[in-house]
């Protein structure tokens, strides 16, 4: 359907249902070190997958987490970070107020702030999944790596940088929030206005410095993509590929579909995908909310409008 061989890293079968939990375990063990026998609990911002990630490192650690998370964030993704033994608190209207707000509950209360994604432990965390899939598929040409905070995007490109440097790579956002296009044209992180999306998972309007400076000079496309495209990407890996996939999880295979040479009427008209034989998509996440996927799976045509969120 794309045009040339799909690879497709499946994170949304983690046991978090998420990635994120590669760069929560690697963070918080190094705090484990770094504090000897100390106590380390966490308080940490997300829109539910890096969240569940710090409930799972921490249990598993003898540890507590507390994680705020925006209003609207599905149900399903506050109960698993439940279910996985952290706090849950409802706080901010999007993730970037979730995350100041998270900063300063920790300062006040002495206790430790994780960052979710800009922060170096997190990133090589992350990175741990594109060394996987460059080990497994050590043909890819290319990789497609979906970009909200930047810190998967920067774990791409710190094992691609020492596997395969010649590893084409390609950023996707939603279209409704392209804070790293943003960032690009800036020469920095900027705070972009908030917008609706149904990939809540990567909803973020600054992308992290930290990841930006790693990513900017290694990345060789950054797209952007349509809430329709979304949708159809989740029907597609759902019905043909039999993967249950969340909005930030099918970005990747979202811009494969809309960019790609069978996607685009011009045939790949940007040329972003010229040439491309063995292409690597990462599946970041699962975790979608029952409510949307039933109504994307049983409307042909979609129902979630351009720049607006989905019913929580």
């Amino acid at each position: 359907m794309a045009g040339f061989h799909c690879h497709l890293k499946a994170e949304n079968l983690q046991e978090t249902g998420a990635f994120k939990v590669r760069g929560a375990l690697a963070a918080m063990t190094a705090m484990e070190r770094e504090a000897k026998a100390r106590r380390v609990d966490v308080v940490t911002a997300s829109a539910g997958n890096f969240g569940q990630g710090v409930a799972f490192g921490a249990t598993l650690l003898g540890r507590r987490s507390l994680v705020l998370v925006p209003e609207g964030t599905p149900e399903v993704k506050r109960d698993r970070i439940v279910r996985f033994g952290g706090e849950v608190r409802v706080a901010g209207r999007d993730f970037d107020e979730t995350y100041l707000l998270a900063r300063q509950l920790a300062a006040r209360e002495g206790r430790v702030f994780l960052p979710p994604f800009d922060h170096r432990a997190v990133i090589e965390g992350q990175g741990t999944l594109v060394r996987e899939l460059l080990e497994e598929v050590p043909q890819l040409d290319t990789l497609v790596v979906p970009c909200g905070g930047g810190g998967l995007l920067a774990g791409a490109v710190v094992a691609a940088r020492h596997m395969r440097p010649d590893l084409r790579i390609i950023a996707v956002e939603p279209r409704a929030l392209p804070s790293l296009q943003v960032a690009l044209a800036h020469g920095r992180p900027q705070r972009i206005a908030s917008a609706g999306t149904l990939a809540d998972g990567v909803a973020v309007r600054e992308v992290g410095r930290l990841p930006l400076r790693i990513a900017r000079s290694h990345v060789d496309a950054v797209l952007s993509v349509s809430e329709t495209s979304i949708e159809q990407a989740i029907r597609l890996l759902a019905m043909e590929a039999k993967q249950l996939v969340e909005g930030a999880g099918a970005v990747a295979t979202a811009a494969v579909l809309e960019h790609g040479p069978a996607g685009s009427p011009a045939g790949d008209m940007a040329g972003v995908f010229h040439g491309c034989k063995e292409v690597g998509i990462l599946i970041t996440g699962g975790n979608i909310d029952p409510a949307v996927l039933g109504r994307l799976l049983g409307d042909g045509d979609g129902s979630t409008r351009e720049g607006h969120s989905p019913p929580a």
